[in-house]
């Protein structure tokens, strides 16, 4: 049989000229010798019998020689039988140089010997059967084995031809790089199959027809992965062999086509989004197209939902465009009415308050005890509605008065603040502690107001008789330290030269020993406009101070919270972006 547990090379390489050369030579030489053993011995004139016996002899021994010699491997078998006639052993009665050097033996070695004496495991291999119905039908019987028995392992392409019955012969070749190259092909086409089947996108392979001109004039579907199935509706095996224009009549004159025509011609990829509606399919798609000698390569993605998608967002943000134009014209027209509202509310109200006190100060005594409780409470009522608007156009020019920011020193702001508090703090006894505070970007007007409502709600909110303490501190945090959610997500650009959210801001402080609240139940609550915790009769004032306070801090890209239990003083906390 044929070696080896490493498959030989040199039965599937071609031999060098050189060989060859060398091969024809020793040939000769052995004829030349066989010629000079086996000369004929001289009979006399007319001898022709042993002339001719010894030339059959000669070319015998001749061809035997050629046979032994050739590139491929070649044995003669001779049959044994047993009793009931059927194959039981082969002997070898010739070997070729090829079979001697892929079994690993030597020529005597083999000559003589059976095969299965030298080869046992032979009988359990494809070859033995073969050999079997050889003998028994007497045509020649091809095979092809992987024949992995007695320590072999080669792929063997043989041909087993019966003479007489009595005997075999037996050619072969080891093919194991051819059969390795063909596994490795197969392999490779298998990979490759299961990409093309597994693939997330639509392939398709079409042969490209031409007309006798050359001209593209159709496309024949050869292969479609399952997506392309699925997205057209229909199984491959009822579009494999068909033609596109055949299937879609609808493509002619299309992207699609254009582009197809266009590769197919010029053999460059081309790259293009499309869409379809018709024959089963709706849908908008990416696809690409690469021709590979007369075939094309169809990839294509459905994009539909992804199109829907933005469609709807462009008919969204023209929506919200234009809402946004009805939202800011009515913002402006309440801002503008809400100012001008404010503005010319003053003017009635300070003559009915200027008449009030004429009336009080001329005919108070005129009148009885009841007459001026009642003056007493309309001039009341009238300072509030003063107030009131006051507060009002404050909060109205906070959107509609907006100056350029710039540097605010704190600590100098607060100084003003304080001055104008003065009287307060001198009447109620009050203790005010501010640390070093920073300098910011910003408007000096919009944060006075946002401190001296914070520092008038500190004085103001106290337990009658206690001496209010207010405690102004200033800390430089990161983004990540500020609570989450409470920064404004629109802020003024200008605040933040370099664009986005800053990286740093500046948290203040301000505490007091005040009445408190739950601020749990009403911390967000505070911050709206009109909102009171307290009664009118205790504790004077609009409802709007921290409003105002919280439209400042947005204003400026920041945000502001506060801590409080009833009892236990309020702490308000202010971000505003740093100068980093």
């Amino acid at each position: 049989m044929m070696n080896s547990t490493t498959p030989p090379s040199s039965s599937t390489t071609p031999p060098t000229e050189a060989a060859l050369q060398a091969e024809v030579t020793r040939l000769r030489q052995e004829i030349e010798s066989l010629k000079a053993s086996q000369a004929p011995p001289d009979y006399g004139p007319g001898a022709t019998l042993p002339e001719t016996h010894w030339e059959q002899q000669y070319q015998a021994q001749t061809f035997k020689a050629v046979l032994g010699a050739i590139q491929q491997g070649l044995i003669v078998f001779r049959v044994l039988r047993n009793e009931a006639g059927d194959l039981n052993d082969l002997i070898y009665e010739f070997v070729s140089d090829q079979v001697t050097h892929d079994a690993g033996l030597r020529r005597e070695q083999m000559i003589g010997q059976s095969l299965c004496s030298l080869f046992p495991s032979v009988v359990k291999s494809a070859h033995w059967t073969v050999y079997e119905q050889a003998l028994q039908t007497g045509l020649p019987q091809p095979l092809e084995e992987h024949y992995q028995y007695d320590d072999f392992d080669n792929y063997i392409v043989s041909q087993i031809l019966p003479v007489d019955g009595d005997r075999l012969i037996v050619s072969y070749q080891i093919i194991n790089e051819l059969k390795q190259a063909q596994v490795k092909a197969e392999q490779q086409s298998a990979l490759l199959q299961s990409i093309f089947d597994n693939a997330q996108v639509g392939l398709v392979l079409f042969e490209i027809l031409r007309d006798e001109t050359g001209k593209v004039r159709d496309f024949r579907y050869l292969q479609s992965n399952p997506v392309n199935d699925r997205i057209l509706g229909r199984p491959a095996g009822e579009i494999i062999g068909r033609t596109v224009y055949e299937l879609y009549p609808a493509l002619r004159g299309s992207e699609w086509t254009n582009n197809a025509h266009r590769c197919a011609e010029l053999g460059e990829p081309t790259q293009f989004a499309y869409s379809y509606e018709g024959d089963g399919v709706r849908g908008w798609f990416d696809a690409t197209f690469v021709r590979i000698d007369n075939r094309m390569l169809l990839t294509y993605t459905d994009v539909t939902a992804l199109k829907d998608a933005e469609q709807l967002q462009t008919r969204q943000a023209e929506l919200l465009r234009s809402t946004n134009e009805v939202l800011l014209r009515s913002n402006e027209s309440l801002q503008n009415f809400a100012y001008v509202a404010s503005h010319d509310l003053q003017e009635p109200l300070r003559k009915i308050q200027s008449f009030g006190d004429l009336v009080i100060d001329r005919f108070g005594n005129l009148l009885p005890a009841e007459g001026q409780d009642m003056l007493q409470r309309m001039q009341a009522a009238a300072d509030r509605m003063s107030n009131l608007i006051h507060d009002l156009l404050a909060l109205s020019r906070l959107s509609t008065q907006k100056q350029p920011f710039r540097p605010i020193d704190l600590g100098r702001l607060l100084t003003g603040i304080l001055t104008d508090l003065e009287l307060v703090v001198v009447q109620t006894g009050a203790k005010i502690e501010i640390t070093q505070l920073p300098i910011v970007t910003g408007d000096r007007v919009q944060l006075g107001q946002l401190f001296q409502n914070l520092l008038t709600n500190a004085l103001k909110f106290q337990v009658p008789g206690t001496i209010p303490r207010v405690q102004i501190d200033c800390r430089h945090v990161g983004t990540a330290d500020v609570p989450a959610g409470l920064l404004s997500p629109a802020f003024a650009g200008d605040s933040n030269p370099a664009g986005g959210r800053p990286r740093h801001y500046f948290a203040i402080s301000v505490t007091d020993n005040g009445i408190g609240f739950d601020a749990d139940t009403h911390g967000e609550r505070v911050f709206g406009a009109f909102q009171r915790l307290h009664g009118k009769s205790q504790y004077t004032g609009t409802g709007i101070g921290l409003a105002i306070a919280k439209k400042v801090v947005d204003n400026h890209g920041g945000g502001i919270r506060v801590d409080s239990k009833p009892g236990d003083g309020a702490a308000f906390t202010i971000y505003l972006p740093a100068n980093d």
